[in-house]
């Protein structure tokens, strides 16, 4: 079995399939093009034990073969396609969300070599397997390694055309970057859990990172399938209205400085504290790191 096609789909409606194009829901993000994957495919059906098993000689390829054939009239693939669009979407989200975690947590991040770009793995992936670090070389080298200016535009192209996997690899660099140069931050600074108010606090996972001098806080977003239109970035003011942050390790407003965006975002006092308005903090991407900013009377 063998696909020439190279479709990315993330629910695109703009313009009707044609004979020629035909989404093909397994080349996620421009994953490599499936051939030679019977075998997975085979073990897969006979595992259900369903119409097939390990004992009888029923070829399970020949069932998915049939159902993920790209033609127009192929009414499961159809279907399976605006089935898959959101979920891939939200499994993006899904990832940079885990990956900024990780880093940020207390503890040791780890990481598979290779995983810096979507990893499709159905099973933790195979240290021993050959990488293509030319290619992350090259991924790597086209992203800015250190800029503290308005990086909004670029992080809107990255979301745009996630394909490539830059935007993982762009965060994943940013944050590690972020906590080599504050170390003792990261290795001796208190953990604070902290809590969301709002429409959407039931989305978002925040907690801090502070020590004597030095205080960051890290935001994500979860259960991204129920936030908004499934097929649009769950950004913004439309998405997150009113939610906020509560900062209780802090008493007086004050500026914060986004990581990966380079906004300054003004933490406010309101009925119940000090708060990071989510509007604002996930203006571009629903993943933030922040660092207070040492001025306290700034902007």
């Amino acid at each position: 079995m063998h696909y020439s096609t190279d479709y990315v789909f993330f629910g695109d409606k703009s313009s009707p399939y044609t004979e020629d194009d035909v989404p093909n829901p397994l080349n996620v993000y421009g994953r490599t093009k499936l051939a030679g994957d019977e075998a997975i495919y085979e073990s897969g059906c006979r595992y259900l034990i369903l119409r097939t098993a390990w004992l009888f000689g029923i070829r399970g390829h020949n069932f998915i073969e049939a159902i993920l054939k790209l033609e127009m009239s192929n009414r499961f693939l159809r279907s399976f396609a605006e089935f898959q669009a959101p979920v891939a979407r939200a499994g993006m989200y899904n990832s940079l969300a885990q990956t900024l975690l990780k880093i940020t947590a207390p503890g040791v991040p780890d990481f598979y070599q290779g995983a810096e770009l979507w990893d499709f793995n159905l099973v933790d992936p195979d240290n021993r397997r050959p990488i293509d670090f030319a290619k992350r070389r090259a991924s790597l080298a086209s992203l800015p390694a250190d800029d503290d200016g308005d990086l909004t535009g670029l992080v809107s192209q990255l979301v745009s055309s996630p394909q490539d996997g830059r935007i993982k690899l762009y965060l994943t660099s940013r944050a590690l970057r972020f906590r080599r140069r504050r170390q003792a931050l990261f290795a001796e600074g208190d953990y604070l859990p902290l809590t969301a108010r709002g429409q959407k606090a039931d989305h978002v996972i925040a907690f801090a990172r502070a020590s004597a001098n030095q205080t960051a806080v890290v935001v994500t977003g979860r259960f991204f399938t129920r936030l908004g239109d499934p097929n649009q970035p769950p950004t913004g003011g439309g998405v997150w209205g009113d939610t906020a942050v509560a900062l209780n390790y802090e008493s007086e407003a004050g500026w914060y400085r986004e990581v990966f965006t380079g906004q300054r975002i003004r933490a406010e006092r309101a009925s119940g504290g000090v708060e990071l308005p989510l509007a604002q903090v996930f203006a571009h991407l629903p993943v933030a790191l922040l660092e207070c900013e040492p001025d306290r009377s700034a902007g």
